[in-house]
């Protein structure tokens, strides 16, 4: 397994998120399959995804490695790229929105939102992340 942990963790990462995910939506909306591989909502698979690699990282080579450093840089722009757009998307909407409102020839369909993440997805995501970091360090 060593072997393939670097594989393994980031999977892992995300289909523990996922499912995660898809638990708290079905409660919701009912079953929707679609719900299994959405972006948006809490955790964030974006922010587990790279911390469970950059948390496996720091055990094997060291938190003060370059490797690590370097995992956490990309760890910091995705989570901050996944909270960020959803700010962006949104004003996009609301742009959009006022728009089709205003014009006659555009089509009147109801905009989806956009799917980002609000800071405490992002920061659930870390942490299911580093979860299975550790626990894929440790078996």
């Amino acid at each position: 397994m060593d072997n393939y942990q670097y594989i393994i963790a980031p999977a892992a990462g995300w289909l523990v998120a996922q499912t995660l995910k898809y638990i708290f939506v079905l409660g919701k909306n009912g079953f929707q399959l679609n719900d299994l591989i959405s972006s948006g909502g809490m955790p964030s698979s974006h922010a587990a995804t790279v911390a469970s690699v950059t948390t496996l990282i720091g055990l094997n080579e060291g938190f003060e490695s370059a490797l690590f450093g370097l995992a956490l840089t990309v760890t910091m722009i995705v989570s901050y790229d996944a909270r960020g757009v959803r700010r962006s998307v949104q004003m996009l909407n609301y742009s959009v929105s006022d728009l089709l409102k205003k014009s006659e020839k555009l089509p009147k369909q109801a905009l989806v939102m956009a799917k980002g993440h609000s800071t405490i997805e992002v920061v659930a995501g870390l942490l299911v992340g580093a979860i299975v970091g550790i626990i894929t360090f440790i078996i």
